[in-house]
């Protein structure tokens, strides 16, 4: 190849004859030799086509790329010989088919002329990529080795406000923030583009010319020169403001999805509730209604049964008067006369559950209450072993209660922990009877707790039910009344019990709400 430049080189500079006989060239200086030649070797880095054609239009010199174009050494051909008109506008090459050139003639010394073919796709590739990065919406900007701005495109005057006329020549730290560059953020973007290269979605931010902070994302590259010399570096910084709101926007609507979902879950459990309560209200609607059925006709019953067994034990009273103390009847009369009176207990408690009447209360002093209660049960208590304590607490606030009503719960509660302490799966322990009172929130505790064996797992739900009783000759109705009566009361009738442990009942009432200072009584 070097051959083949130095001949035509010579041609250049020397006169010689054309094939068709006539002189092509005459004689030229070796600086414009050498301009020629280091033009061609810039042009044909670039793929340019480029050919000098002598008066004659014969082809006197060629670079590379015009030799390959030809198919071989192209000068001593006419250039009419190797390109004619294309339908696009521009020339084609015989040898090229398919590509499309365009052609451009200049007049050359001694009425020689240089002729040059350039590509239209790469020419069209270099407009369409020098468009792109100009009117891109990423600032695209290009420094050189000392950092200095030395391209400034459209959208990096869209988005700093500066005109490439005010930024060109100017140092890059320009656009970079006082805290972050003294911070070192500069020398950290040095440190990493040694280390690996290149800087990509580097988050950070750059000032407007008004002074306004623009969040980017900043890809950093090193520029090169054919001889791997660094040119200086190209910055490309896109604006993440837009991506930042977005975040931010759906963080915030993450959030309220949460706060959607937190209130969700407590609607529906509250739902949930609710349906439970209403369940449970509607069973026990259901059940009133059936009490109601039923305790019309038991009251009718009961009061049918009750005229007969007062004749019943007022004529074995009588009977039993009559006889002489050794007469073996008198024993029979006797057993007589107490089941007439069991029977007589029974029908009165029925009838006390299925008519209950109305409630009259008054301020009541439940500790006094309480004592009042025991009192006629602590000899019968002590008999059976059954060891009694008090836990009555002195600060107890007045309720607004029924004395005999209340009276009767707490007697209730205290025969069936006297019944359960004495039954044969008590077994042989100590027994305990504990009876306390206790303030609350806005309600007044009264306990009885006994040692007794605990009521079974599968009897807890039926325990304040009429008629359930686990005793030979109870009628089941003790701890149904006492249920009644707290909920007449507005009062709660809970128990807790573990096998073995015994059984603890809590009646809980109303504290008695003492009227604000100042008011009218």
């Amino acid at each position: 190849m070097p051959e083949r430049r130095d001949a035509r080189s010579a041609a250049w500079r020397t006169p010689h004859a054309a094939p068709d006989g006539g002189r092509e060239a005459g004689e030229t200086g070796g600086g414009a030799a050498q301009a020629l030649e280091r033009l061609a070797r810039e042009l044909a880095a670039e793929g340019i086509a480029v050919a000098l054609a002598g008066p004659s239009g014969a082809l006197v010199w060629a670079n590379r790329p015009m030799d390959e174009l030809a198919g071989g050494a192209a000068a001593g051909r006419r250039l009419d010989e190797l390109i004619e008109p294309s339908a696009s506008g521009g020339v084609s090459v015989r040898g090229a088919p398919g590509r499309s050139f365009r052609h451009a003639a200049i007049p050359a010394e001694g009425s020689s002329t240089l002729h040059l073919l350039i590509e239209r796709s790469r020419h069209e590739r270099e407009v369409y990529f020098a468009r792109a990065v100009e009117d891109s919406v990423d600032a695209i900007v290009s420094l050189d080795t000392r950092g200095r701005i030395r391209y400034w495109n459209r959208g990096a005057e869209q988005m700093f406000g500066y005109a490439a006329g005010e930024v060109l020549g100017r140092p890059y730290g320009l656009l970079v923030p006082p805290e972050l560059e003294e911070e070192g953020e500069l020398d950290r973007i040095d440190e990493i583009i040694a280390r690996q290269g290149a800087l990509r979605n580097f988050e950070t931010v750059r000032l407007a010319k008004d002074g306004r902070p623009v969040e980017v994302d900043i890809t950093v590259t090193q520029l090169l020169g054919e001889d791997g010399a660094s040119l200086g570096r190209s910055v490309i910084y896109r604006d993440i403001s837009l991506r930042r709101w977005l975040e931010a926007e759906l963080r915030k609507n993450l959030d309220r999805l949460e706060a959607l979902k937190s209130e969700l879950s407590r609607k529906v459990t509250e739902l949930r509730r609710v349906n439970l309560t209403l369940r449970r209200n509607q069973k026990r609607l259901i059940s009133r209604e059936k009490l109601s059925a039923i305790g019309e006709i038991t009251a009718k019953v009961a009061h049918e049964i009750r005229t007969p067994l007062v004749t019943i034990g007022g004529f074995s009273h009588t009977l039993w008067k009559s006889m002489p103390e050794d007469a073996p009847q008198r024993d029979y009369l006797k057993i007589i006369r107490e089941e007439v009176r069991r029977l007589e207990d029974i029908v009165a408690e029925i009838l006390d559950y299925v008519r209950p009447g109305k409630i009259q209360t008054e301020p009541c002093d439940l500790n006094e209450l309480v004592r009042e209660t025991l009192r006629p049960h602590l000899e019968e208590l002590a008999g059976a072993g059954i060891q009694v304590e008090e836990r009555l607490d002195p600060a107890l606030p007045v309720v607004q209660a029924n004395r005999t009503q209340i009276g009767q719960v707490v007697t209730n509660l205290v025969v069936n922990a006297r019944q359960a302490m004495l039954s044969p799966a008590a077994g042989a322990g100590p027994r305990r009877l504990t009876v306390a009172t206790a303030p609350g929130e806005n309600h007044v505790s009264i306990s009885v707790s006994d040692s007794g064996p605990g009521i079974p797992e599968r009897h807890k739900e039926r325990v304040f039910r009429p008629f359930f009783t686990t005793r030979p000759g109870g009628s089941g109705l003790g701890l149904a009344i006492a249920s009644q009566i707290a909920a007449q009361h507005h009062a709660t009738l809970t128990f807790e019990s573990s096998p073995g442990r015994g059984t603890t009942f809590h009646l809980r009432l109303p504290a008695r709400r003492e009227p604000a200072a100042g008011k009218a009584r």
